[in-house]
């Protein structure tokens, strides 16, 4: 899923950014009860990397910079001890925040989310030294939030914003199941429209659907494809899926697809819909596009951010106009082609935050500045 992709995805390219420059030492870490430990033998297990050494105690040094990778949104207080340890020591900390949905549009959150996030914010506004967002709406929206929280005259964290990847996992895809192959094989000749992201309020597939309502009803056969577990508050809308008239039809749910899954998809979809109410970045749109796949994604700032002029835009919420967009593409073969799309390898782009957090990083050797206002 999504930020969980992310950050297998951004480790993976910082160690082997690290082992090519020898700039940098790589190691990641976890925190429970007993206090900070090295996790190298989860990191070689599940992502096959090899990092040696075993799980120890971490003794932070002077010159190392605390990178908070992961959706560690719960009880933020834990982390404390951690910060000033490393903190005495004259390090760093930088949190990456991949949107502030939780704050600019509490109902299409859980209700247990919202007050644990806004206490998150609370604390890496008081604790961190910096925050690296994955895209520049997020960063505005962080920035515009750490002015309503941390008081005039007292220092706040810095802000920058990079892109994520878009080669899916690295390029370490695996096979496709056979169950996706004949689904594709089965809609090859009509083609479909692909929608991937997780079932859940904020991505508004209760629009996409009401869209392809109206376009089957209007004598269109486009299939839909929907990708994703089900998520939270959708329980209705979940229902309403499972027993359309046109379930196993011409539409689908996947709920559980692998890489590999994703990846066929993709490649063989004659479109992606994205009808999301807010995101931080848009990975679907960014994997979908570098493909070469024509978008339909709601009017997001962050989407335009991505995908410029290389899509076909609709009003948040407007099942009508996705509908007479996806109609007029679909009888007239006239798709928008991407072109432009910002799209960059899972390497580029972890790169690119490693050049925020240290400075230039060449391959000839020698990490410049460090990172900024430090």
């Amino acid at each position: 899923t999504g930020i969980q992709r992310v950050v297998r995805n951004i480790f993976i390219g910082l160690h082997q950014l690290a082992c090519d420059t020898r700039t940098f030492t790589l190691e990641p870490i976890y925190v429970n009860d007993q206090g900070v430990r090295f996790g190298r033998s989860f990191v070689r297990e599940h992502l096959g990397l090899s990092i040696h050494g075993d799980d120890d105690v971490v003794s932070f040094e002077s010159d190392d910079l605390l990178l908070m990778l992961d959706s560690s949104w719960i009880s933020p207080q834990r982390f404390e001890p951690m910060y000033q340890d490393l903190r005495d020591r004259g390090g760093e900390i930088v949190w990456v925040v991949y949107d502030l949905v939780p704050i600019l549009m509490p109902e299409v959150c859980h209700e247990q989310m919202c007050p644990i996030f806004s206490a998150w914010l609370d604390s890496v506004a008081a604790h961190s030294d910096g925050c690296v967002c994955i895209s520049r709406s997020t960063e505005q929206d962080l920035i515009s939030h750490f002015k309503t929280i941390v008081p005039d005259g007292q220092s706040r964290p810095w802000t920058r914003h990079f892109h994520l990847g878009s080669d899916l996992e690295s390029g370490r895809v695996s096979t496709p199941s056979e169950s996706t192959i004949k689904l594709t094989d089965r809609l090859r000749s009509q083609g479909y429209c692909l929608a991937l992201s997780t079932v859940e309020p904020r991505k508004d597939h209760k629009t996409i659907l009401a869209a392809f309502e109206l376009l089957w009803s209007e004598g269109g056969s486009l299939p839909l494809v929907i990708v994703g577990k089900q998520g939270w508050n959708i329980e209705a809308l979940a229902e309403q899926l499972r027993t359309h008239e046109s379930y196993g039809e011409r539409l689908f749910w996947i709920e559980q697809a692998g890489d590999g899954d994703v990846a066929h998809l993709i490649s063989n979809a004659t479109c992606l819909v994205q009808a999301s109410l807010a995101e931080g970045f848009g990975l679907a749109v960014a994997e979908a596009g570098s493909k070469g796949v024509p978008l339909f994604p709601s009017d997001l700032a962050v989407f335009r951010e991505i995908a410029g002029k290389d899509a076909a835009y609709f009003p948040v919420r407007d099942h009508r106009a996705l509908a007479g967009a996806l109609s007029r593409a679909y009888r007239s073969g006239e798709w928008i082609s991407p072109k432009d799309v910002v799209a960059m390898s899972w390497a580029e782009s972890s790169r690119t935050l490693a050049d925020i957090l240290l400075g230039p990083v060449s391959r000839e050797g020698g990490a410049s500045a460090s990172s900024p206002q430090r």
